[in-house]
């Protein structure tokens, strides 16, 4: 499958940036609920060492 994409004359196309770009044009968006995502949030956060004051 062949697909045209709009990339700056200055870049050099990478596999990766085309990956992305494939992976952003997917229509398989999940249904997931405010729950979920708050607790995949959390999960992240955790190991980030992240907190929830604000960061001055």
């Amino acid at each position: 499958m062949t697909t045209s994409c709009n990339v700056a004359s200055f870049r050099k196309l990478t596999p990766q940036m085309i990956a992305s770009q494939n992976l952003a044009m997917a229509n398989d968006i999940v249904q997931t609920t405010k729950t979920e995502a708050s607790g995949a949030i959390k999960r992240a956060a955790v190991p980030s060492n992240l907190s929830k004051s604000v960061h001055t």
